[in-house]
């Protein structure tokens, strides 16, 4: 946590200045009294005008102590994070217990099989068959299986 938030700090730019957290047509322009006194508010708020080791400290205590994860900058601005992750959770659990679940019902029954067809045809074609799914990316497969649920979805509805 503290590397990134280390190579956060030290990134060019000012986070306070990003269109993200202002929104405004003015955005990352402070030549302005308003924006200037909006910028050193959030500046002050964000830590970032404190050493690293002093706003890494209070951004961890605020987040361990009391779960203020901040707001959010660019999903929906303002509205704070833990709302955002608390709205989604529900979806990723299911989403992970499917994968688990799917994972499990495949890998079980083709470890027995293979255990017990030690070195024949079928051992060596689900052995090859694994190595090569397991070695695809992640996020290509799931660009794949989206695709795939597309499709189905698309001919189901012409059906």
């Amino acid at each position: 946590l503290f590397v990134s938030y280390f190579l956060l700090r030290l990134a060019p730019g000012d986070p306070t200045r990003s269109s993200m957290l202002d929104g405004g047509e003015n955005a990352g322009n402070v030549s302005e009294k308003g924006g200037l006194a909006t910028n050193i508010s959030m500046r002050e708020e964000l830590d970032l005008d404190r050493p690293i080791v002093v706003g890494f400290g209070r951004w961890f205590g605020r987040v361990v102590c009391h779960g203020d994860f901040g707001r959010s900058a660019s999903v929906d601005p303002g509205r704070p994070v833990t709302d955002l992750i608390f709205e989604r959770l529900p979806v990723t659990l299911t989403l992970n217990f499917w994968a688990v679940a799917v994972t499990y019902l495949l890998a079980i029954p083709l470890g027995v099989y293979s255990a017990v067809h030690v070195r024949s045809k079928s051992d060596h074609v689900i052995e090859i068959g694994l190595f090569f799914l397991y070695s695809l990316p992640a996020v290509w497969v799931g660009l794949l299986l989206q695709s795939l649920s597309v499709l189905s979805v698309a001919g189901s509805l012409c059906l």
